[in-house]
């Protein structure tokens, strides 16, 4: 949920039209505007993550792949 929000804010900053992207499109986006890319399961998780109910735990190796992405776009978009 909070890198979500965290790159989500950025975008309000930097990419206005891409706050309203939601699913794919979210991924696609954020994926065009970085040389790592987000695939299977640890897309998901960044699309998903808030749904997911709490007495379900993702892997923590997706976690760790999503927070380097994170750490790498925030690097190339800022």
């Amino acid at each position: 949920e909070l890198i979500s929000e965290v790159l989500r804010r950025i975008c309000l900053y930097k990419y206005k039209s891409a706050i309203t992207l939601f699913g794919n499109e979210w991924i696609n986006f954020l994926n065009d505007h970085s040389k790592m890319k987000l695939k299977g399961s640890v897309a998901e998780l960044l699309v998903y993550g808030m749904y997911v109910p709490q007495n379900k735990q993702y892997n923590k190796k997706d976690y760790d792949s999503l927070r380097k992405f994170a750490r790498q776009w925030i690097g190339e978009n800022l």
